[in-house]
């Protein structure tokens, strides 16, 4: 039976482990597609190996994989993978990397080689560095930069130190737009890849030239695939934005999104800006955003989440009462244990125990 966090102290510090808005993204797949996007993406696998009834392994699931800055440095540069070491083709993997513990942390390249692990769990900060560590071990671009630095500027050295730089998490684009330099053909395979692989902001030289590209990129990579790539570095635009602050940095790329897609365009200044005044803790202008957001793209997810950020930050009941709003509704759409904690948590906040205690009626039957 799940235990119920009864508590308001217990209940306020789950509330803030899990008030993180973003998470690492786990493959859907087995391990030899995750190795086939590996490649693909010139990345590396991180493959969580753990057993359902470890403890440390749920809670690193619930306290540290859920975390933003955990998905952010671990979505943008590897290929995150989550194996029940005990069913499917666990025991295979168990066996071929000596898994022993659990939770047991790999990195492994795409061509199947340990790069790095860790046995146990580990706090997020630690978890990060764990992180940045694998990418060092398969740094080669000091090999390239030497070289580089000797003067050599060929096409084949530029692209290779390029690469180098990308995978091991360096920056990496002074380097692409050297090479970008010495092309004229972007029809190529190799080229429509390069520009793929680079076109990391809708700022730089690379998202530009595949945008010019978009029939032939489409053509060879899928719609799909064509937009999530243009979407991404959208999104990493916005980031920037944020971080220097730069609001017109969004409009920018949303400008250039809307000559692929405007309904995709719109969805993404959606998010934008309601992040974009969330990071600012501009609240008047981020409830507005939210609120907006939520209106035409809300499901209970996104309220969930919007409900946690508003909760937490905040103290003015106006605020709250509009996160108690979001939980509410979400919980409504989808009862469960996690949804059900942050409504409970915000009831209390407000002092409305008599809803409260009802709630937590409910949950004791969720939890049975």
């Amino acid at each position: 039976m799940y235990r119920l966090v009864s508590t308001f102290g217990c209940l306020a510090l789950l509330f803030l482990q899990q008030a993180a808005f973003g998470q690492i993204e786990f493959f859907q797949g087995s391990f030899a597609e995750a190795q086939a996007l590996a490649k693909k993406e010139h990345k590396i696998i991180f493959l969580d190996a753990y057993a359902s009834w470890c403890g440390p392994c749920k809670r690193m699931a619930k306290t540290v994989f859920s975390q933003a800055e955990a998905g952010d440095f671990y979505n943008k540069h590897f290929v995150n993978l989550k194996i029940d070491m005990e069913k499917g083709e666990g025991p295979t993997l168990a066996r071929k990397y000596q898994v022993s513990a659990y939770p047991t942390l790999l990195f492994i390249d795409a061509e199947g080689e340990l790069v790095h692990y860790q046995r146990g769990g580990l706090p997020i900060d630690r978890f990060l560095q764990l992180g940045q560590t694998a990418l060092s071990k398969i740094d080669h671009s000091g090999e390239f930069e030497a070289r580089y630095e000797e003067g050599d500027r060929s096409p084949e050295l530029l692209r290779a130190y390029a690469y180098s730089l990308l995978m091991s998490a360096k920056p990496s684009l002074k380097i692409a737009n050297e090479y970008i330099r010495t092309q004229e053909d972007w029809t190529t395979k190799e080229n429509l890849d390069f520009l793929f692989d680079f076109a990391l902001e809708a700022d730089c030289t690379a998202f530009e030239l595949l945008l010019e590209q978009q029939q032939k990129a489409i053509a060879q990579k899928g719609e799909e695939e064509f937009q999530n790539q243009l979407l991404a570095a959208c999104r990493s635009t916005a980031k920037k934005a944020q971080e220097f602050q730069a609001p017109e940095l969004i409009k920018e790329a949303s400008k250039k999104l809307k000559k692929v897609d405007a309904k995709l365009a719109k969805e993404f200044e959606a998010k934008a800006w309601a992040d974009y005044y969330i990071g600012l803790k501009d609240w008047a202008q981020a409830l507005k955003y939210s609120k907006k957001r939520l209106k035409k793209y809300g499901d209970a997810k996104m309220q969930h989440e919007y409900a946690r950020i508003f909760g937490e930050a905040q103290t003015e009941e106006k605020y709250t009462a509009e996160a108690l709003k979001w939980a509410k509704s979400a919980f409504e759409a989808q009862p469960s244990q996690e949804y059900g904690q942050t409504y409970l948590y915000l009831l209390r906040k407000l002092k409305k125990e008599e809803e409260a205690k009802k709630l937590i009626q409910e949950l004791h039957k969720i939890g049975h």
